[in-house]
């Protein structure tokens, strides 16, 4: 059985675990409250941007742009993998991880050859050794600002009206609550564009300069990039608000230890205390005989 002094070390290093896990708690809940901040703005610019979007939908494809054209046949495909570059999130990572490892199982029975970029080291490390890797880009999962976002955009984009790629698949962490992302494999290029309602009545007869074909094809590549930064954006807020729930539960696992410690420590000083006693005992009545 362990001493007094044995479980009191142990003690205090649960305590600065405590510190630690408590900590990385209040961070957590600061960064996602930047990242849904960031997510609302830029959702609301989405908004008035895919309303304007709608002017394509009304176009014949040869005149939407090269990002909306449909091959016939996927020949080739791309796939963003969208991960945290730090761990400590509970299962964010992983999940994502089998998630996108049963995907590109389905893609080689169907003899789909699928070229993998990847936003977050963590992905990467996973399937570095795995997949062809095509891109990295690391060190922006916390904070996907929109400069950032148009230059990966533009490489995705570069490849796929190249020929490199039929389409262009993007694996990310949905957030669906606070603290709750479900794996998800979504479309990204081809774009996909919300056709018109015919109740919209502003857009019926527009002005367009210099053209309705360069128009659409400006408006499919900013569509583009909205559509990836939403993504990173819930990527961001996701990993935070998996990283604050997984050091909220440690940090009520450290406490849990505290109380299970701090009463064996008890039960451990009241045996030597006992124990001194009835050694004090034994030797009194060993004096008196």
């Amino acid at each position: 059985m362990p001493t007094t002094k044995e479980y009191n070390v142990r003690l205090s290093r649960l305590r600065s675990t405590r510190k630690i896990t408590n900590t990385m708690k209040l961070v957590a809940v600061n960064k996602l409250r930047k990242a849904q901040a960031a997510h609302h703005v830029a959702d609301a610019f989405g908004q008035e941007l895919r309303k304007l979007g709608k002017l394509v939908a009304r176009l014949p494809s040869e005149y939407a742009g090269p990002l909306a054209k449909v091959r016939e046949k996927v020949h080739n495909a791309m796939l963003l993998v969208v991960t945290s570059d730090r761990g400590l999130c509970g299962g964010f990572n992983n999940n994502l991880h089998r998630h996108v490892s049963r995907w590109l199982g389905e893609k080689e029975q169907h003899s789909v050859p699928v070229l993998v970029s990847f936003y977050g080291r963590r992905g990467h490390l996973f399937f570095k050794n795995r997949v062809k890797v095509a891109s990295f880009y690391a060190g922006l999962s916390t904070r996907p600002v929109y400069a950032a976002v148009m230059h990966i955009s533009r490489d995705l984009q570069r490849r796929f009206t190249g020929g490199q790629c039929d389409v262009v698949w993007v694996a990310y962490n949905q957030l669906l609550a606070t603290g709750t992302s479900r794996p998800v494999v979504e479309k990204l290029l081809p774009l996909e564009i919300e056709p018109r309602e015919e109740t919209d009545p502003w857009i019926v007869g527009p002005i367009v300069e210099p053209s309705r074909a360069a128009v659409a094809e400006r408006l499919t590549v900013q569509l583009a990039h909205l559509r990836l930064h939403d993504i990173l954006l819930q990527n961001a807020a996701g990993e935070q608000s998996t990283r604050m729930v997984a050091m909220d539960n440690a940090t009520r696992n450290v406490d849990n230890l505290v109380d299970t410690y701090t009463l064996l420590r008890n039960r451990a000083r009241q045996a030597a205390v006992t124990r001194e006693l009835i050694e004090i005992l034994g030797g009194a009545e060993a004096l008196k005989g």
